[in-house]
């Protein structure tokens, strides 16, 4: 992903589907925002030039991975609940 980071619209459906394939093994919206804390705090802990601006860009590269995957992973779920309903 950081080597892509660049061409991350690239990665959109492919980010997606992996926040599909997350909603089977229980991934909720407010996981996503744990785990970017969780990275951005490790990745800051281990940097000693950790800076204000690092932890900016850090997180928003962070959040340009995550909201996809939400996206895939809401969609998924509305898919599911409209063939549910169908039933």
């Amino acid at each position: 992903m950081v080597r892509n980071l660049s061409e991350v619209g690239g990665l959109q459906e492919a980010l997606r589907d992996l926040g599909a394939q997350h909603v089977h093994w229980g991934a909720r919206p407010e996981d996503y925002v744990t785990a970017r804390e969780a990275l951005v705090t490790a990745i800051g802990a281990l940097s000693p030039s950790w800076s204000a601006q690092l932890e900016r860009d850090w997180r928003a590269a962070i959040t340009a991975i995550v909201v996809p995957m939400m996206e895939g992973a809401a969609v998924y779920t509305a898919t599911e609940a409209e063939r549910l309903a169908g039933e």
